[in-house]
């Protein structure tokens, strides 16, 4: 009797550690232009610091992922440079595959200041004396020096 029922809790503690969830889909813009390299993230529900699973699109904007862990609540996040990012809350079970399709809407940026500065931590993020102001060139390029105790940055926008 023993015997079964250490077999038996053998069994469901292996099957526990063997469930695996499975995420694809593919990602686009709002306008359906599919995004190569996107950033698909997900994340635990209680700590959302750390990505379980991480994962970047293909050229057609696909992605698939597996998760190993048997949590079922979880956050799921999609980001891509000049694009709002998209994170939501899913609930999920063990042992079976979700399609998850997004539509990221890009930034739009209608009216650009030419008061353009940058905070860092090489200025302690202070926004208010030490905020290095960016100069606007010719060609609508944005550039500033950043000083540093090793190097000098220059940075263009």
């Amino acid at each position: 009797m023993k015997r079964t029922i250490y077999f038996l809790i053998l069994f469901f503690i292996s099957a526990n550690l063997m469930a695996e969830i499975r995420i694809s889909g593919v990602v686009k813009s709002a306008t359906g232009v599919t995004l190569e390299n996107a950033d698909v993230l997900v994340y635990t529900a209680i700590t959302s610091t750390e990505p379980v699973v991480a994962t970047n699109t293909d050229k057609d904007g696909n992605y698939e992922m597996v998760l190993p862990d048997t949590t079922i609540q979880f956050w799921i996040a999609f980001a891509t440079p000049n694009y709002s990012g998209l994170k939501f809350p899913i609930i999920l079970f063990a042992d079976e595959s979700y399609v998850i399709d997004a539509n990221i809407s890009p930034l739009y940026f209608a009216n650009l200041s030419d008061s353009i500065f940058i905070i860092g931590d090489f200025n302690n993020f202070d926004m208010s004396k030490n905020a290095i102001a960016m100069t606007k060139l010719e060609n609508g390029i944005y550039s500033a020096k950043i000083p540093n105790a090793k190097i000098l940055l220059d940075i263009k926008y």
